[in-house]
């Protein structure tokens, strides 16, 4: 039973996939992509090095795969290993957070230490 049921939709996923493909998706078609900004927030973990720190406007500049990203933190951001007093240039830290717009501000909910 299971493969007279693979037998009929294989062939007819593969029917309505080429199809898609010969109508064209709405970018291949002229549409304009939307832009990085338009971009809705999304939660993301990076594992980085810190490169500066501004602890009296609770923030640091991060890098992780070899992009700079700013990190900003409230009283409600976690820290796991350590607070905020122990960030310092150098160090490796693993940051869970929302990346704002596909820019380059991360809102973190999560710093490990």
């Amino acid at each position: 039973m299971l493969r007279r049921f693979a037998r009929l939709a294989l062939p007819a996923g593969l029917a309505v996939g080429s199809l898609t493909l010969a109508i064209g998706s709405p970018a291949a078609s002229g549409a304009a992509a939307p832009s990085r900004a338009a971009v809705a927030p999304h939660s993301v973990t990076w594992p980085g090095v810190v490169e500066s720190v501004n602890l009296a406007k609770h923030r640091f500049a991060f890098n992780w795969d070899g992009y700079p990203y700013t990190v900003t933190y409230t009283s409600k951001t976690k820290f796991a290993g350590g607070t905020a007093k122990k960030l310092k240039k150098g160090l490796h830290v693993t940051v869970t957070g929302n990346l704002n717009g596909g820019g380059t501000v991360l809102a973190a909910t999560k710093i490990i230490v």
